[in-house]
């Protein structure tokens, strides 16, 4: 028992320790949250289960500012409502890319979740995300709570684990050091998944690093970085893709979620995080 609660300090130590350093390289998301979209509803949008107001467009009929996002830090309803302008003015490749940077800096906006599964859904390129059930149900869970409430929650969790071991010490009634034992190992799974939602916060962040969408209408993705090479597969706007490696004079490697790979024109497409 002993060695169980030896176990159980040094566990939830370094769980601690995980957390801290996940919670500070992800601040950033949680000084996303603004205030909600500015930009009128499309009600001309129809749109199969959701409300038709998911959809936006620019009310004045002038093209968006994209000058912010190059002077400042953008916000997500920025890049959302961004997208809306440019799924409505047909841009559906540049849509999805402003929606995925919108997802990136917070990826609790279930608007632009919403309206990207739906502009994904109309691209030419039906390509699974290869993500299981289990993976979108981790997904679901850890965007429940925000990260500034699952850092503190994680910690709360640690130290009452840790007061369930001493009480445990120091408890001569073997019904109470029953009690604070199993109290104490409840609190420790907890804590430990806890983490693991913050470590999914971690790597969504880092996956995005990696994602580009293609902007162009058709491009061929070639078996080697020439023009004359055999084209592998085609791809159309929209598409996501995984870059690999870095570019090679005006040409990147791509991957599929299905395993498909090749090299693409640099010019075709753009990442999500821009280098």
């Amino acid at each position: 028992m002993r060695s169980f609660l030896i176990f159980l300090f040094t566990a939830c130590s370094f769980a601690l320790y995980g957390e801290a350093r996940a919670a500070e390289s992800l601040v950033a998301f949680d000084e996303t949250q603004v205030t909600p979209q500015t930009v009128s509803p499309d009600t001309s949008e129809r749109v199969t289960g959701k409300p038709q107001s998911s959809y936006a467009r620019n009310p004045s009929g002038v093209s968006p500012d994209t000058s912010k996002a190059d002077t400042e830090t953008p916000h997500s309803e920025y890049y959302y409502n961004l997208g809306n302008i440019s799924y409505n003015s047909g841009d559906l490749g540049r849509a999805i890319l402003c929606y995925e940077r919108s997802l990136h800096l917070d990826p609790r906006n279930r608007d632009a979740r919403h309206n990207r599964d739906l502009a994904i859904r109309k691209t030419v390129d039906k390509i699974s995300d290869g993500k299981s059930w289990f993976a979108s149900a981790g997904e679901t869970l850890a965007y429940a709570l925000p990260l500034t409430a699952l850092a503190p929650l994680a910690l709360i969790l640690f130290v009452g684990a840790l007061a369930s071991g001493i009480f445990f010490f120091l408890t001569e009634s073997r019904g109470r050091r029953r009690l604070y034992f199993y109290l104490g190992l409840s609190l420790f799974g907890l804590c430990i998944f806890t983490n693991a939602l913050i470590l999914h916060w971690v790597y969504t962040d880092r996956a995005y690093r990696s994602i580009a969408v293609v902007l162009s209408p058709e491009v061929n993705v070639h078996i080697s970085p020439e023009a004359t090479s055999g084209v592998a597969f085609t791809l159309h706007e929209g598409a996501r893709v995984q870059l690999t490696d870095e570019p090679l004079d005006g040409w990147q490697t791509i991957t599929l979620p299905d395993g498909r790979k090749g090299w693409i024109t640099s010019s075709s497409i753009e990442a999500v995080l821009p280098h």
